[in-house]
């Protein structure tokens, strides 16, 4: 796929575009294939992901360093820090590693 068509499939929104026109083709790829979708709120620091479960948010952006911050999300809502990387497969490897 080309990236046109990843952010397509991503569902982009305008919302953040900075941070989501430095993400490299694979990295898109990585989400596409994991399921994501963008879900980037214009009160977030960056861009962010939600997982296909709902569980896992991943941000990617220069206001986290240009790094990778995954969060787990439960039920009641409570957000808990999982990873920062620079490694969009790292990231997603250390999410899928998780039986929460």
């Amino acid at each position: 796929m080309n990236r046109k068509q990843l952010e397509t499939r991503l569902n982009f929104n305008g919302i953040h575009s900075d941070d989501k026109k430095v993400m490299s083709e694979s990295d898109l790829s990585i989400l596409v294939n994991a399921g994501y979708v963008d879900v980037s709120w214009g009160n977030d620091e960056c861009a962010s992901f939600l997982s296909p479960c709902g569980h896992y948010q991943l941000f990617y952006g220069e206001d986290h360093g240009e790094t990778i911050y995954v969060q787990y999300i439960c039920n009641e809502g409570y957000q808990t820090p999982i990873t920062l990387t620079n490694d969009m497969s790292e990231a997603l490897a250390k999410v899928m590693g998780l039986n929460l």
